[in-house]
């Protein structure tokens, strides 16, 4: 096994727990008050609206909580500081369902139109609770808009490994190693790369998977985030790509590369405008 430092990298997620004071505008109260009731989002639809499909994009949640102690909760939206109601509810659970054009339907001088790649809506619920406690929860939906990705599953990969780092043995991998890894999905257009070395860990180095490297799709432009369970740092480049196979050119920070050609499983195909930033 590689003698390197391990580095832990923190992952945000589309669905935050944030904790702190809420504003003064309507003296709400910090989440963790005693006598507060706090809620949960049970389910997620759809957690970004499509700029691909901006007239058909929604998000779509679901609030749960405890009506024998609240008397009412209500949604809050925030696009690019301006701050509405979505409404307040007393039966749970609610649905939540709030299409792109709606999003923008009380913001003066906005239409869907203007809404832009890298835009986010913040969704959050302020719970009152049967004593008239007021309380901004501390469960919010972070919404922003994206594409649609698609990148997740399974792959079989062919990798013909063309350097190692010091110390490994490059005579062990009988080009091309071949196997099986997957970019796993972690939220809308997030992944976690399986194996970042496409076999070369196991042949050169008797050693398990690259873990830790990412990859962020923001319409089927991809940027390569994290590292592996050494600290080091890869690099993708798109070789050609077929629709069939993805030929990609990697390596790492400490002399590992290879030219691995990745074919997706169950008939799925490669975006032809794969690129990689």
């Amino acid at each position: 096994m590689k003698k390197k430092h391990i580095n832990i990298s923190i992952v945000t997620l589309t669905i935050l727990l944030v904790f702190g004071c809420s504003t003064n505008e309507d003296d709400l109260m910090q989440p963790y008050v005693t006598g507060a009731v706090l809620p949960e989002i049970t389910e997620v639809k759809s957690s970004f609206f499509d700029i691909l499909d901006v007239n058909n994009a929604y998000i779509d949640f679901t609030v749960n909580t405890d009506m024998n102690l609240a008397e009412s909760v209500t949604i809050e939206k925030t696009y690019k500081g301006n701050k509405s109601e979505i409404g307040t509810y007393t039966s749970m659970p609610v649905n939540i369902n709030v299409t792109a054009e709606q999003a923008v339907a009380d913001i003066d001088g906005v239409s869907v139109d203007d809404i832009e790649l890298g835009d986010n809506f913040l969704f959050e619920v302020i719970v009152t609770s049967n004593t008239g406690l007021r309380t901004r929860s501390n469960v919010i939906m972070n919404a922003p808009v994206a594409c649609k990705s698609d990148l997740g599953g399974t792959f079989t990969y062919s990798t013909t490994v063309t350097g190692v780092g010091d110390g490994g043995n490059i005579g062990g991998c009988n080009n091309p190693v071949t196997g099986e890894a997957s970019f796993d999905e972690d939220g809308a257009g997030f992944y976690r790369v399986s194996d970042a070395s496409f076999g070369q860990y196991d042949c050169a180095w008797g050693d398990t998977p690259a873990v830790g490297v990412t990859l962020t799709d923001v319409c089927n432009t991809l940027t390569i985030g994290g590292s592996d369970q050494y600290g080091l740092i890869y690099t993708f480049v798109i070789k050609s790509n077929d629709g069939t196979n993805l030929e990609l050119e990697w390596s790492n920070d400490y002399g590992d590369k290879g030219i691995s050609v990745l074919t997706r499983t169950g008939g799925k195909t490669w975006p032809l405008d794969l690129t990689i930033k």
